[in-house]
């Protein structure tokens, strides 16, 4: 400790004599606490915080293993899953007591205030908030029916963030309209407390969509190719049924994979939990 004390000592005097080098050596040493600070902030929020959702441990997510892309990083495996992919899993899948889809953050723009702004929105399946687990703190979810008409399920649920700041908290809100994109949407109802997404880190202030109203909110190349089996922009999560493992419906979700692969041979379909 002795030996410590002094070796502190002589750097304070150094410092002292070479103002110039103690900015330099000071502001290191800021940048150094703010960098760790802003790792663990994301640390945090990804890996120490999970997802407020009804117990957690029986949710998996669902992605492809693409073998017909060369891809040039070697550690790129597990991708996302087409939505045409999603949808046959959903149907034939037998493990799991709900498979849902989300595709975003995508940026929308909110029209019909003072001027208009961008709110993050994220497009999901009907089902996405009852395969969570979630209830809502306002008004209710989508209904089984409400992603299955392209473009013609024009409701919006809204994060409780966004229910906070923007409309005051208000019961309200449900039946009000927000024009999304030039387009208008009906609110149905408001997520719970805490619930920005299936990403711990997004932004708090979200909406979401059916996916079907994806005409709506994509645009270029994403709306053109949203249903090629080869787009593999969507995220896949499902439920395991009580009593199954997670062996068990991996092994069952690569059946129905075979069964894809043998029909659209140059697509890739391997799925992995």
């Amino acid at each position: 400790m002795h030996i410590l004390w002094q070796d502190v000592r002589y750097a304070l005097r150094m410092l002292r004599k070479n103002p110039g080098f103690s900015a330099i050596a000071i502001l290191s040493l800021a940048l150094g606490i703010g960098a760790n600070a802003a790792i663990f902030t994301v640390v945090n929020a990804v890996l120490l915080k999970p997802l407020p959702v009804k117990d957690i441990s029986r949710l998996v997510e669902v992605d492809t293993i693409d073998t017909k892309t060369l891809v040039t990083a070697a550690n790129l495996v597990k991708l996302g899953i087409s939505y045409p992919n999603f949808q046959d899993f959903a149907r034939e899948q037998q493990h799991l007591s709900g498979l849902s889809c989300l595709v975003g953050p995508l940026p929308v723009t909110w029209s019909g205030g003072a001027e208009p702004r961008q709110v993050s929105s994220q497009m999901v399946s009907a089902n996405f908030f009852d395969v969570l687990g979630l209830r809502p703190a306002v008004g209710r979810f989508f209904l089984p029916d409400e992603d299955a008409k392209p473009g013609g399920n024009d409701v919006v649920v809204l994060s409780y963030a966004l229910w906070t700041n923007k409309f005051g908290s208000s019961p309200g809100v449900i039946g009000k309209v927000l024009t999304l994109n030039a387009t208008s949407y009906t609110v149905i109802g408001v997520a719970p407390r805490g619930f920005k997404g299936a990403f711990t880190f997004g932004n708090a202030e979200q909406v979401w969509v059916p996916v079907s109203m994806y005409p709506q909110v994509l645009a270029g190349f994403f709306k053109d190719n949203f249903n090629t089996r080869r787009f593999l922009a969507t995220t896949v999560y499902g439920r395991l049924k009580d009593g199954i493992s997670i062996g068990s419906a991996e092994a069952s979700l690569k059946t129905v994979a075979s069964s894809l692969e043998s029909a659209f041979p140059k697509c890739p379909q391997r799925s992995d939990l």
